[in-house]
């Protein structure tokens, strides 16, 4: 009885390892049809993944991007969700969230996530400056201009913060410092930066 439970208990281990290790080819290959523009045949493996391991996070995560880019917007709010029931703590996860409902336009969703992103992890910029953005887009400028400073004091090489603050400032009728944030974030090359300010008539 002894040896058959031995025996029963290392074949468990090597099947949960079998198992395992399939979900993470599945994994890898999600990812390099990713970089090679076969979206749809990234999230199959990435179904395939999940199937074989209902808990991997990665693999949520990841699908949840690629929805997210094909613009299946609540379908990756449903793939980031479901990383944060496995784990809570995971501030990437808030701020992808706060991106997919900021895509639908759901702008106060967004920046409760982005909140809660920075509350887990306050030293990241990203979630400063894209709650900054949702902040503008509710009209809310020297909220969003308060954002961006602190994700330029955390990166002081982020394009994005300089432009979003930026705009908030060109609203708030602040050409000067307007202006400054567009040469800043253009000479980090910021496309949108540049063009405007070739379109009116400034260098950088």
């Amino acid at each position: 009885m002894k040896k058959f439970l031995y025996v029963f208990f290392t074949i468990s281990i090597i099947a949960g390892c079998f198992i395992s290790q399939n979900a993470d080819e599945y994994y890898n290959s999600a990812a390099s049809k990713a970089n090679l523009g076969d979206f749809d045949g990234s999230i199959e493996d990435c179904n395939k993944a999940i199937k074989l391991n209902p808990e991997y996070l990665e693999a949520y995560k990841f699908r949840g991007v690629i929805k997210d880019k094909l613009g299946d917007y609540y379908g990756a709010i449903a793939d980031y969700i479901k990383v944060i029931e496995l784990d809570p703590e995971d501030a990437e996860t808030f701020c992808y969230l706060g991106l997919s409902k900021g895509n639908l336009c759901d702008f106060h969703g967004a920046i409760l996530d982005f909140t809660k992103s920075i509350e887990l992890n306050p030293k990241d910029a990203t979630a400063y400056y894209y709650r900054g953005f949702s902040k503008t887009k509710l009209g809310d400028f020297n909220g969003a201009i308060d954002d961006g400073t602190k994700a330029i004091e955390l990166d002081p090489k982020c394009a994005k913060a300089y432009k979003y603050r930026g705009l908030s400032r060109l609203n708030l009728e602040d050409l000067n410092d307007a202006i400054s944030d567009f040469k800043q974030a253009a000479r980090l090359g910021d496309t949108f930066s540049q063009e405007y300010l070739r379109d009116n008539g400034y260098s950088w």
